[in-house]
């Protein structure tokens, strides 16, 4: 089976090939998703999950707001952090039900303590700390070649696009990348017909 991370590596290993394309911004390949739901961070994980799973969402921003909806349109705030169906794999089920009412800060913080006294093995060992994943954010100017290391590097699904002052406007996911390398390159081939048949 070929994933989405599988040839998004590819992308990265022939951007030689593709320097015209991952050469270009982010924000000029319109690769930016503006339409981004967010979370407040005092908002308690059980709510979350609930309103993740009615919207099919597999990860929200965590945004420094009031939360009075669950789901917010997260641009012009402040991400914190990322939530999503990987910090509830993390979670030992024997906690899961007791932090469940949680806010989503406090249950990442529990997750990535328990984590970093854990060994693969599930022995307890101060060394070899594996934390969660950090928030990786771009800026609508990166490149997209950035924003591929970053995604690879870092082992993320998505990059969460900020301003300058680290107010979200939207995010970076593989299909966006994907999509964005494919309409490029189509667009590439369009304009050689064009100067071909000419």
């Amino acid at each position: 089976m070929v994933t989405q991370m599988d040839v998004i590596r590819f992308l990265q290993e022939s951007s030689h090939e593709l320097k015209d394309i991952l050469s270009s911004s982010i924000q000029a390949l319109d690769a930016i998703n503006e339409n981004v739901f967010a979370v407040a961070k005092n908002t308690k994980v059980d709510e979350v999950i609930k309103t993740m799973r009615a919207a099919s969402l597999t990860a929200v921003p965590v945004v420094d707001a009031d939360g009075v909806e669950l789901l917010q349109d997260g641009r012009g705030k402040q991400v914190v952090e990322t939530f999503s169906a990987s910090d509830l794999r993390d979670c030992p089920m024997a906690q899961l039900q007791s932090w469940l009412g949680l806010t989503v800060t406090e249950f990442k913080e529990k997750v990535g303590a328990l984590k970093a006294t854990l060994t693969p093995e599930g022995g307890t060992a101060i060394s070899d700390v594996q934390q969660s994943p950090k928030l990786i954010t771009s800026f609508p100017e990166n490149s997209l070649k950035e924003v591929i290391e970053m995604v690879v590097v870092n082992h993320v699904h998505r990059v969460w696009v900020v301003d300058r002052q680290s107010l979200l406007l939207g995010l970076v996911s593989l299909t966006d990348i994907l999509r964005a390398v494919r309409e490029s390159a189509l667009k590439m081939d369009q304009d050689m017909q064009g100067i071909v048949s000419q």
